[in-house]
């Protein structure tokens, strides 16, 4: 787990990691699944993944896509370290 201080709570209806506030959200929809990072977060992940669909604080994975576990790991690891 990146996130090994977290602690794993639902917050707006989501599951979410939890260190001194919210960490990131998960959720699953009917087209792609959902991680919400925060507008720095998505900052981040702009410069390693330049091509993922973002707004300015979720990232919206398409359920035709295979899950890019690299960098949802460095999006938690630069959480960790800015966060946690």
């Amino acid at each position: 787990m990146q996130l090994p201080a977290a602690t794993e709570t639902f917050a707006y209806q989501m599951p979410t990691f939890k260190g001194k506030k919210n960490l990131i959200h998960f959720a699953g929809y009917t087209n792609h699944i959902g991680i919400y990072p925060g507008p720095l977060g998505i900052q981040y992940l702009q410069t390693i993944m330049p091509t993922a669909i973002t707004s300015k604080g979720a990232w919206q994975i398409p359920h035709s896509h295979p899950l890019p576990e690299n960098e949802i790991n460095q999006l938690c690891q630069w959480i960790k370290i800015n966060y946690e």
